[in-house]
């Protein structure tokens, strides 16, 4: 059965929204009288299916709402009712998160309309998400010109499969995104454009202006960064790969000593090892490996034990 959650300060509002529902989707409906009483729903008797929530109430109104559901319960689908001279206030709960608003004078015609919308797109997602769980591996391959936007659009996509598949945990996936952009910028500037850290110590631009000339200058301009990623219940592992002609890896101070830690060199590596379980280098000093671990449980087993297999050989590190 379908479970919604109405909330509104007006029990007359609550009434006329709730019989809607029971009628056009024959659900479980709980009311709330305001924000907070919809927190303890939410604690006490959630997860809801749908929380459909007015904006103007006492105590905590609707944007308050919303932003304790996107922060503690995620996964509730939020709708907010939007009333003449509170259209700036929908705007930002629309952009805050609210999947969609209904205005109070169309309830009656449009309710059903939007609720099986919005039910219909969160289905597929908890559909999708349950599906991802028995996905035994997911790889992605990336042919990369030196194009600063194109490396960041890559690290958007790989932090959004990660979440989706239950990889990544919310707090994590910033730190995540910092490793992958770290690791792609030093693919780029100090691999195919061959540009030295050293030169950012300098005051003036000429770091940013050798980046930007060597970008259209050959070979540099020329060259591709070839980044793998598999996804398996059992880790994450990233091989990001350029076509300069590598470095001496021992060259690099230790970023973990505290006399190196305001050097421009290895800022990038010292990020990158402190966010991943593994970061390391082929010989040549042009192929990088990352990897991010699955989650355990308290049994010390994987999170999805049924995919959990010792005897699948474990992905091969790419390197030219």
């Amino acid at each position: 059965m379908t479970r919604f959650l109405v909330v509104d300060d007006s029990m007359l509002a609550r009434q006329i929204i709730g019989d809607l529902l029971q009628r056009s989707f024959s659900g479980d409906v709980v009311h709330a009288t305001d924000g907070l009483d919809a927190v303890r729903c939410l604690e006490e008797l959630g997860p809801f299916d749908l929380i459909l929530s007015d904006l103007q109430m006492p105590r905590l109104d609707g944007l308050g709402l919303l932003s304790v559901v996107r922060e503690r319960f995620p996964r509730n689908p939020f709708v907010i009712f939007t009333a003449f001279g509170n259209e700036e206030i929908a705007v930002q709960a629309i952009q805050a998160g609210a999947a969609s608003y209904i205005p109070k004078q169309l309830v009656r015609s449009r309710l059903a309309d939007v609720v099986r919308t919005v039910l219909t797109a969160a289905t597929r997602r908890q559909v999708r998400d349950r599906l991802s769980r028995h996905i035994v591996a997911h790889e992605l391959e990336f042919c990369l010109t030196n194009d600063r936007k194109l490396l960041s659009a890559v690290v958007a996509e790989l932090q959004e499969i990660g979440q989706a598949s239950g990889m990544f945990e919310d707090h994590q996936l910033t730190r995540i995104g910092v490793s992958l952009e770290e690791s792609l910028l030093n693919a780029m500037i100090h691999g195919n454009l061959e540009i030295s850290s050293e030169l950012r110590e300098r005051e003036d631009d000429a770091y940013e202006q050798l980046i930007l000339d060597r970008q259209q200058l050959s070979p540099y301009q020329d060259r591709r960064i070839y980044l793998t990623a598999r996804f398996t219940p059992a880790e994450v592992r990233f091989v990001i790969t350029d076509e300069g002609p590598g470095f001496n890896i021992k060259s690099v101070p230790d970023p973990c000593d505290p006399q190196n830690f305001l050097k421009p060199s290895g800022r990038g590596l010292l990020l990158i090892r402190s966010f991943m379980d593994e970061a390391f280098h082929n010989a040549t000093g042009n192929s990088i490996t990352l990897v991010k671990r699955g989650k355990l449980d308290q049994t010390g087993t994987l999170a999805s034990p049924e995919l959990n297999s010792h005897n699948r050989p474990e992905p091969r590190a790419t390197a030219s």
